[in-house]
């Protein structure tokens, strides 16, 4: 702190002791923010295992949680897409719990794909909704897939030796592919609704990852993908469709 003290016509400043320290204090502070923020985003190192390692993950998940993986420390190279069919009530049971492809075995053919046509149409259409029709899919699907931000902490901490935290991780898998599970099959249902009506009962859901293909076959056409069913639902016959899926077209195999 400083004021302005007037000896005779000449102004001078005198400063207390606590400006320089104030000054440190808030240097000190961004430096140990900015540190843990670079240690947290960079790639899987010993660093990332030791305990300032997990100082950096308990700051950042606790003050500045985030879809860090977008950027950094290993950034998205996968695309996902929701694929359904449609069935009638015989067709296929349906069920309004998830199903694993053991006890409720998804159809083989039929299937569309629900989420590219939203995103090549908000493409086409920068200033329209299909982006905000579009995004919820994916990140329901990414969640389901690993967990969220909560089952990747515990996983990390079940890599660390941690072992209360992996039966931890296994629950929270478990807990969001159930309630994630149950709201892409709401989507599903509004996509049957809106395309075909009301004359299907029940929808099969399973998520597709493409994922990059080896760098020496980087100018091929291959495709390289992986599935993940996710079971058979009773479509929620009184919910309203969007009314979007009937302008564009959809993707069937």
């Amino acid at each position: 702190m400083s004021r302005l003290i007037r000896t005779g016509s000449v102004f001078k400043s005198s400063r207390t002791p606590i400006t320089p320290l104030l000054k440190l204090g808030c240097l000190a502070c961004l430096f140990l923010h900015f540190s843990l923020a670079a240690i947290f985003t960079l790639p899987n190192t010993p660093l990332q295992f030791s305990s300032i390692g997990d100082l950096a993950q308990v700051y950042i998940g606790r003050y500045f949680s985030q879809r860090w993986s977008f950027f950094a420390p290993r950034p998205g190279d996968t695309t996902e897409t929701l694929l359904v069919v449609c069935a009638h009530r015989d067709d296929h049971a349906s069920s309004d719990k998830i199903a694993t492809e053991a006890t409720m075995p998804v159809p083989a053919t039929g299937w569309e794909d629900i989420t590219t046509p939203l995103i090549v149409a908000a493409q086409r259409n920068l200033l329209s909704g299909y982006e905000t029709l579009s995004r919820p899919q994916v990140l329901l699907m990414r969640d389901f897939l690993s967990g969220g931000t909560k089952a990747a902490e515990a996983d990390a901490l079940c890599l660390r030796g941690v072992h209360e935290s992996c039966q931890q991780a296994d629950n929270e898998l478990h807990a969001v592919r159930q309630r994630n599970g149950l709201k892409l099959a709401h989507i599903a249902g509004l996509f049957c609704l809106d395309r075909y009506g009301p004359r299907f009962w029940s929808v099969a859901l399973k998520i597709r990852t493409t994922v990059p293909v080896p760098w020496s076959e980087r100018y091929s056409n291959a495709v390289a993908f992986k599935e993940l069913p996710i079971g058979v639902f009773a479509i929620d016959t009184p919910a309203t469709p969007p009314q979007v899926y009937s302008r564009i077209n959809g993707g069937r195999e």
